[in-house]
């Protein structure tokens, strides 16, 4: 799903919803917590390290912690979703 993409159904839905910058790359979706009809984006937290890898991050391990203190501490209640895509 594209950024434009989730921003539409969004507002088709009379809502608007938050995003990442410089993260398009990792958004998976749409989804709602239960009992909170707040649509948000939903990023694959694999999808957010490769962008950071691309734009310069020297290395997996840096890209993870940048992560964990600067994207997943985000805590609003419209605040993107971080999926992780393990099997």
């Amino acid at each position: 799903m594209t950024r434009e993409e989730a921003f539409d159904i969004a507002e088709s839905e009379g809502q608007t919803v938050t995003f990442f910058e410089g993260y398009d790359a990792a958004i998976r979706g749409l989804a709602s917590v239960t009992g909170d009809y707040q649509l948000r984006v939903v990023y694959s937290r694999d999808g957010i390290r490769d962008c950071l890898m691309q734009g310069g991050i020297a290395s997996m391990e840096e890209a993870e912690e940048f992560i964990d203190y600067n994207v997943t501490s985000l805590h609003t209640e419209s605040a993107p979703i971080i999926m992780r895509e393990e099997i």
